[in-house]
């Protein structure tokens, strides 16, 4: 039954509700001072982006296709 629902399921769309989903967990539990988060994007934003693309974007998206095969 599982399977033929991850046969189904579009990769980049359930890539994309694992990233949305962890990153409102993530600033929720432990990202409380706006002027912080601020601080950190401004500085950091290229690392992050790279972060979020390389090691997690594209790595679950390339899981996710694979398990359709």
């Amino acid at each position: 039954n599982s399977e033929k629902k991850l046969k189904d399921a579009n990769p980049w769309l359930s890539t994309a509700l694992i990233q949305s989903f962890t990153g409102i967990f993530l600033a929720l539990f432990y990202l409380r001072s706006a002027q912080r988060n601020l601080e950190i994007l401004k500085i950091s934003w290229p690392v992050l982006l790279a972060t979020a693309a390389i090691g997690t974007v594209l790595a679950m998206s390339l899981f996710l296709s694979g398990l359709q095969e």
